[in-house]
């Protein structure tokens, strides 16, 4: 994932192209910009001078490479058109559906570029991915057995519709940690099933008495996130801030 530099291509007529995006996803090195699907995005794009102060005036189309809109279900507003820049940037929305069949995988690994381009010949090229995104539910915390408590996380989606069912046995996702910053602690999952959803639910095991000291208090727990192997789907992260009872059976 590479976004080309427009002043190494071009520096006439003295202006390159700067963007944002603004929406659910997940930033990762081999990925930065992966979007999931059933997610509304909205990528923002400013003409800006060569000290990085924004201009208007501008005319430039915004083009995606036409297979992909025509094999996947992918919307982006106003392509192929001229847009004038303004002072405040141009707005561009983005939004994918998952295809009718849910388990068509072909379909949750996808690749596009967006090619920015001016009249005055300066071209800036963005490259995304696209995949399945997940969400991780609020924890809850009971007793694993007298030593262990027990923290229990299920995902579900991230997303505005429904993305259908999610095979996690054909599409497995690592395992993933917790942290607990209050303890300065690491905890792998313990152990995995599957909800009814077809998402997956996660367990935690922790030493009891690592709490020592904390009853009644605040305790912070992070959950992080998790790819899938092919790289295209995951879960997002997930904060959650219990308070732990002076009880024995402490709740979420």
């Amino acid at each position: 994932m590479k976004t080309e530099d427009a002043k190494n291509v071009q520096e006439e007529p003295g202006f390159s192209f700067s963007w944002a995006l603004k929406g659910e996803r997940l930033e990762r090195e081999d990925a930065p910009w992966l979007l999931g699907r059933d997610v509304r995005y909205e990528l923002t794009i400013n003409t800006v001078n060569l000290d990085g102060n924004p201009m208007s005036g501008i005319k430039y189309r915004l083009k995606v490479n036409p297979e992909v809109l025509s094999k996947y279900r992918i919307s982006i507003s106003e392509v192929n058109q001229d847009v004038v820049s303004t002072m405040g940037g141009n707005a561009f929305a983005i939004f994918a559906e998952l295809r009718a069949n849910a388990a068509n995988y072909e379909h949750t690994n996808v690749t596009f570029e967006i090619s920015l381009e001016s009249e005055g010949g300066v071209v800036q090229k963005i490259s995304f991915a696209m995949g399945r995104l997940a969400q991780w539910s609020l924890l809850s915390l009971g007793e694993a057995d007298s030593l262990y408590y027990l923290f229990t996380a299920t995902s579900s989606w991230a997303g505005e519709g429904n993305a259908g069912y999610w095979d996690w046995d054909r599409i497995p996702i690592d395992w993933c940690d917790i942290s607990i910053p209050a303890l300065d602690l690491v905890v792998k999952a313990s152990s995995a099933d599957y909800a009814e959803d077809g998402g997956l639910r996660l367990y935690h095991r922790v030493y009891k008495k690592s709490f020592t000291g904390l009853a009644g208090t605040d305790v912070e727990v992070n959950y992080g996130p998790a790819f899938s192997k092919n790289g295209y789907s995951g879960t997002l992260p997930h904060t959650h801030v219990f308070q732990l009872p002076e009880s024995r059976n402490p709740r979420a």
